[in-house]
């Protein structure tokens, strides 16, 4: 941390602005909070050893929690959040504005800019010898891998990169962009100190007294590299070091060095992403794999607060909401109209209501605006028919959705309890037994985690023989599978079940069993 008398504060841990600048957050507006409570609280190193790691929480006081709890509805991107996040904890110091560390902020400069207005960056530089070995110390040393020679092209590569996307930045942002040198920091250059203090509005005193060090990795050619153990060690071979002498003078050694210079420094980013791929194909697979995975549970978070926001009280009404299911012809609809009486003749107001409030079924007519006409029709007949079913799927599951939440909100609002026939993980079985296509299958499976999730769900069991004398609707095997399959779409959402076995039973018997268990339900959940 800069312990300065001016204006700047010094942020003493990684900003990682990169990591988050990669993830993608669906309704970002109702993930404000979290995002900032998951920033503040993620732990990393705060020492060039790495053997201390701390989290932001740490260094924010009592004041800046309270300004960290009015995240302005202006902000729309994480980029902009971490920095007024970083804003915050300047001001609660007393500070006017703040300076942090970061990987390769000289890639995403332009980017970053874009977002947070008036941003400076200053690229701290060191003797190449020193930033490579650096670099393959922490990676290779004492026992080198196998792959040591790609690691060092890597990390050569990228600092020649760095380099050239540093010289552009500063040509084109002489006023915002400014290249250091930590040596000649450490050596009390006094114009390099000078150019640092004016930089960061600050003394050069300050700037003195914080570079009072030997560096690590600080290379002599005798020597070797001054490492974190206090010893000169020899990290990188002769022809190692006469590449890196090579590549600093512009005499570029190989196909790789050569085009990532050369077409480089146009797209920094991407260019970065192709070298790691062209070097490490496994490992880039596998690290956009779980970039995917981040992904798809930034969604679902995003998916579940938006949920959340808009309906805000779905919890409430699940508390009075139980459903009825099973296979067709087991008796769910009789079993549930007597329960209704049941409960209503022993003061339990009750009401009951079919799952499948809207009859409708996905029609392309009724998608609006995707048929309207002009440029909208154009763009939505564009589309491959794959995503135009699911969107008309996923349409219609938003209708179901919505008609349950407004159903329950008028049965809450009118003091009753709701006794749903079937509900939505009905619908996912019976499209799974009847081999309905997969964009079907795959918006209702998604809208089986934001509808509203039932307080009890009662399933009720027959052997598929007795069902299928019933009614007809299914063969016997696919009987026996629709009852399998409902019971783990339900447990997999997390739904609480109760299993009631028919057993020969008739139906008033089974109704009492449900009207019982709701009974004892609304009993222990009734406030003292």
């Amino acid at each position: 941390m800069f312990n300065s008398r001016g204006p700047v504060f010094g942020f003493p841990l990684e900003a990682v602005f990169h990591v988050y600048d990669k993830r993608v957050f669906l309704f970002f507006e109702q993930q404000l909070h979290k995002i900032v409570e998951e920033y503040i609280n993620r732990p990393r190193y705060i020492d060039g050893s790495r053997s201390a790691i701390k989290t932001p929480a740490e260094f924010i006081n009592s004041h800046g929690r309270q300004l960290l709890n009015d995240v302005p509805k202006t902000i729309d991107n994480q980029v902009s959040l971490l920095s007024w996040i970083l804003q915050q904890i300047a001001l609660s110091h007393d500070k006017r504005t703040w300076a942090a560390f970061d990987l390769h902020p000289e890639f995403r400069y332009t980017l970053y800019r874009s977002k947070i207005p008036n941003l400076r960056l200053a690229v701290m530089q060191r003797q190449p010898e020193s930033a490579v070995a650096a670099a393959m110390y922490w990676r290779t040393w004492p026992q080198p891998p196998s792959d040591r020679h790609t690691r060092f092209r890597n990390i050569l590569g990228l600092l020649a990169l760095s380099q050239q996307v540093s010289r552009n930045l500063s040509r084109t942002n002489p006023n915002d962009v400014i290249t250091m040198s930590l040596d000649l920091l450490c050596e009390k250059n006094d114009q390099e100190l000078r150019n640092a203090a004016n930089f960061f509005q600050s003394d050069k005193i300050d700037f003195y007294s914080n570079f009072d060090f030997t560096p690590h990795f600080r290379f002599e050619k005798s020597r070797g590299f001054y490492t974190p153990g206090g010893t000169w060690e020899h990290l990188l071979t002769k022809s190692e070091l006469e590449t890196i002498r090579s590549t600093t003078l512009g005499n570029h050694k190989g196909i790789y060095l050569k085009s990532i210079i050369a077409v480089g420094w146009r797209r920094p980013i991407a260019a970065r992403k192709l070298s790691e791929f062209y070097l490490y194909p496994k490992q880039s697979l596998i690290r956009q794999l779980n970039a995917v995975k981040q992904c798809w549970t930034d969604t679902r978070h995003g998916l579940r607060l938006k949920r959340q926001a808009t309906f805000p009280s779905t919890n409430s009404l699940s508390q009075h909401f139980f459903v009825v299911s099973g296979a067709h012809g087991v008796g769910k609809s009789t079993s549930l109209g007597i329960a209704l009486n049941i409960l209503q003749e022993e003061g339990i107001p009750a009401t009951g209501f079919h799952h499948r409030l809207d009859k409708m079924r996905s029609n392309p007519e009724r998608i609006r605006p995707y048929n309207s006409k002009g440029v909208l029709r154009t763009c939505w007949h564009l589309l491959p028919s794959a995503i135009r079913y699911l969107l008309r799927a996923l349409i219609d599951e938003y209708t179901y959705a919505t008609s349950i939440f407004s159903k329950l909100f008028d049965i809450s609002e009118s003091g009753q309890i709701a006794l749903a026939d079937r509900y939505i993980y009905d619908r996912l079985t019976d499209l799974k037994i009847r081999k309905r296509p997969w964009y079907h299958i795959c918006a209702v499976a998604i809208f089986c985690r934001l509808t509203p999730q039932p307080a009890m769900s009662f399933i009720l069991i027959d052997t598929p023989k007795n069902i299928y004398d019933r009614k007809q609707e299914l063969e016997e095997n696919e009987i026996n599978r629709y009852q399998t399959l409902l019971l783990e779409t339900t447990k997999k959402n997390n739904a609480f079940l109760k299993v009631i076995h028919i057993d020969q039973r008739d139906a008033h018997s089974v109704a009492k069993e449900i009207a019982l268990n709701i009974k004892i339900f609304l009993r222990c959940k009734k406030p003292d």
